[in-house]
């Protein structure tokens, strides 16, 4: 292994479950066992203030996966500088995702644990797993419950056991002396030194290491973020959570009543054979045709809300299509599935109310989206405040918001308001407000193509929609229906930025076929720079990779979806660079106000008395001019909850 600097110092905790970090309420210790790696070889310990007093001397500490968790569990839990600490601090999960970065969900996932890293890397891995410890913790527990007794007796024990732990594991009750725990500690941080020396010499030689650099600061913004957390109100929680309960309860009779040999008892019921079945013979009893009945691809009824609904029901179809692979110099034929436009169950039933009624219980039944109990399990029930993770990072770097999950409520529809007005501000002197880029995606192709055309729509004071309808259907055309064609040029540009093509695009937004085959007609001629680059682009994309987003980024690409990831990917990476780099900008007292980032929202909780300030701030850092095309953006509020910043929207 590579020596050590004297004053770099690696380290790695052993803790109780990762998902109680803020939540902690076991008797026992949060800590286990904690250790470090410095120029003197490993240490571990019981005594975390023994760490703590080794990584305040440091001059930089690396491990990994420490900005989510190592260093918030020091600050929670040991009363550590979570500001200092968190400055100096080298998480190799970062420098991981940049070394390799993430894949399309149509292929194989990438992993970023450990040991998956030093494998890739070719260099020591861990020894054991915790799991296994705890799990051995877990099965000695049960045996000391049920040591004087037998049979079903025993069996019932054991299962009481498992139960109380489920949710916490057992980690924390692993003994800090077991040597199997001591060893595993031991080679976790010889495997975090590895790793961080092996990540930092590929970046170096790969010319990203500046880019490294750059994305550690955003990796220590995300993270302080979700830190320092945000807030519901729970009397409003309260409320909702109880309306929420008794709507699904009461669906959940009816629905048990107008399908006779619907389960009851469960939680799930739809998800059941036998409740599949009941409800498929109530719609065919209601007298829908069996070929209406909507299918998923295993032909298993689907109960999915759009199937069901009044609306479009946006489904995939397999399409066999031949294409040239660049890599073998061959033609080859590649079978996919295609977005198509079918009616929602209620859609082909409007008269009938039987339809209407089980298809609306069902939906309500059998919706998988109870933000209100999510939010009310992970929220403090005293303050309010709650810690989302960041989830999984995508191609484009961009993330969601999980546990809690904010990242996936919008702010257009009337239920989707209803979640955002349960989040207020951080404290009760402060108040919400949100910052949005404008037309994100489009404006990067914009930059990234350098076609005048394409670029002066998006010129200070000018209505990039209503520009393009111009461009597309003529302005004599447009001026007849301003509002309207602006809105169907708003929903195909939208979708054209991610390469949809036409029949999809039908599919996705519900405009006429002779209005989206117009646009598309007119759209290379309009845009001939646009064009070139968009098909050199899928070019790029066919060999698996992009090698630069324009700020540093390498992104893996499925060739055979190719046509359509290369320009999506420009767009949605170059939005998500420009976002950051507005962000990095900012004070680090503002910086510290963001309590959430949705798609290109950031969410920000300001003191009453700086608002005026705070929002000026944000519109003039954020609004960017990179490559020649200026990035603005819109700042709302401020509101009392979140839903209140979008009042006069």
């Amino acid at each position: 292994m590579k020596a050590i600097p004297e004053g770099w110092v690696g380290f790695d905790l052993e803790t109780g479950s990762a998902d109680h970090l803020y939540r902690w309420k076991e008797p026992e210790s949060y800590f286990v066992r904690c250790g470090w790696i410095d120029s003197e070889g490993t240490h571990t310990t019981t005594d975390v203030h023994e760490l703590l007093d080794a990584l305040t001397k440091a001059k930089l500490i690396f491990g990994h996966n420490i900005h989510a968790f190592d260093i918030p569990a020091l600050a929670v839990h040991a009363g550590a500088d979570y500001e200092e600490l968190l400055a100096k601090a080298w998480d190799t999960m970062v420098l991981a995702r940049i070394a390799d970065p993430p894949a399309p969900k149509t292929m194989m996932p990438i992993l970023y644990n450990l040991d998956a890293v030093a494998k890739r890397l070719g260099v020591a891995g861990k020894t054991d797993s915790v799991t296994d410890l705890a799990s051995k913790t877990l099965v000695r527990l049960q045996e000391a419950a049920a040591a004087s007794r037998t049979g079903r007796e025993a069996t019932a024990l054991k299962k009481a056991v498992a139960q109380q732990y489920k949710e916490i594991g057992t980690y924390h009750l692993i003994p800090a002396d077991d040597p199997d725990l001591i060893a595993y500690l031991d080679g976790d941080l010889v495997a975090s030194a590895e790793v961080f020396f092996a990540l930092l010499a590929n970046l170096r030689k790969e010319g990203k290491d500046v880019y490294a650099r750059r994305e550690m600061e955003v990796s220590r913004m995300l993270q302080a973020m979700t830190h320092y957390g945000w807030r519901v109100n729970t009397g409003d929680l309260d409320e909702k959570l109880h309306e929420e309960a008794a709507e699904a309860a009461d669906a959940y009779r009816r629905l048990c009543k107008l399908a006779p040999g619907m389960p009851s008892g469960r939680k799930s019921p739809l998800a059941t054979t036998d409740g599949r079945n009941a409800f498929e013979f109530a719609l065919l009893s209601a007298g829908v045709k069996p070929e209406d009945i909507p299918r998923s691809d295993t032909g298993k009824i689907s109960t999915a809300k759009d199937a069901l609904s009044s609306d479009a029901w946006i489904r995939m179809r397999p399409v066999t299509k031949e294409w040239y692979d660049y890599r073998t110099r061959q033609r080859v034929t590649r079978s996919y599935k295609e977005r198509y436009r079918d009616e929602g169950l209620r859609a082909k039933y409007p008269e009938n109310a039987e339809v209407q009624e089980l298809c609306n219980l069902a939906s309500i039944v059998s919706s998988t989206s109870r933000k209100y109990e999510e939010l009310h399990r992970l929220c403090d029930q005293e303050t309010g405040m709650f810690h989302s993770q960041i989830g999984r990072i995508q191609v484009s770097g961009r993330f969601g918001m999980v546990k809690a999950s904010v990242t996936n409520i919008g702010k257009r529809s009337e239920k989707n308001l209803a979640q955002r007005a349960v989040f207020v501000a951080r404290r009760e002197d402060e108040v919400l407000i949100t910052v949005d880029l404008d037309q994100g995606d489009m404006r990067s192709v914009a930059a990234h193509c350098q076609d005048p055309a394409y670029m002066a729509m998006f010129e200070p004071g000018k209505d990039v929609y209503l520009e393009m309808a111009k461009a597309v259907f003529g302005e004599d055309e447009v001026a007849k229906d301003p509002k309207g064609f602006r809105k169907k040029s708003k929903v195909i540009s939208l979708a054209t930025t991610y390469s949809m093509g036409p029949a999809s695009v039908v599919a996705t937004t519900g405009v006429d076929k002779s209005t989206v085959a117009k646009f598309f007609a007119a759209l290379d001629d309009q845009f001939p720079v646009k064009a070139k680059w968009t098909k050199k682009v899928r070019k790029e994309a066919e060999s698996g990779w992009i090698e630069n987003n324009g700020f540093g980024r390498r992104m893996r690409t499925d060739p055979q979806d190719a046509h359509t990831q290369g320009p999506a990917l420009y767009g949605q990476s170059t939005t998500r660079e420009i976002l950051m780099e507005g962000l990095l900008a900012l004070p680090k007292d503002v910086q510290r106000m963001l309590v959430a980032i949705v798609h290109d929202e950031g969410v920000f909780s300001v003191p009453k008395e700086r608002v005026g300030e705070v929002a000026k701030l944000l519109e003039e850092t954020l609004a960017i001019t990179w490559q020649g095309v200026t990035f603005s953006c819109g700042v709302n509020g401020p509101g009392r909850t979140w839903a209140e910043c979008y009042a006069d929207d």
